[in-house]
């Protein structure tokens, strides 16, 4: 599976971490013009981006699910309620392209659960950040 990390500050690639062969990661990009980039160049079949924050990236990350490219994100929340408040978030919600939330506690998944926060019964393993799974195709 061919994987495109948009790593802006060196957070997820940046510590030396073996991303396997098929992972391409653009590090030092704004994450926007990096999933740009990324569409445009890599042909990916899933996107990793780290913590989302300004709108230009939220628009650019629901331009690449209308292109039908999955997607993996972080957003900084602790509760399901609090995940809501956030504007990112909830853009990514009312354009129906979230499909699972995880959010972590002491960096140990503390609740796995579908965007309406439904529990649904999954294998808890061990992760490093919050996550929002987002199928491609709008």
């Amino acid at each position: 599976m061919r994987v495109a990390v948009i790593d802006e500050r060196g957070e997820l690639a940046g510590a030396g971490f073996d991303l396997g062969p098929m992972t391409e990661v653009l590090q030092g990009v704004p994450k926007a013009k990096g999933m740009v980039m990324a569409l445009r160049t890599l042909s990916p079949q899933v996107m990793i981006i780290d913590e989302l924050g300004e709108p230009a990236e939220v628009k650019e990350l629901l331009g690449a699910a209308g292109a039908g490219v999955p997607f993996i994100a972080s957003c900084h929340a602790a509760t399901m309620s609090e995940l809501a408040r956030r504007p990112q978030f909830a853009e990514l919600y009312n354009a129906g392209v979230l499909e699972l939330v995880v959010l972590l506690k002491d960096l140990r998944v503390s609740k796995i659960c579908n965007v309406r926060g439904e529990n649904l019964e999954i294998d808890r393993g061990h992760l490093t950040g919050t996550v929002l799974y987002g199928s491609g195709g709008l």
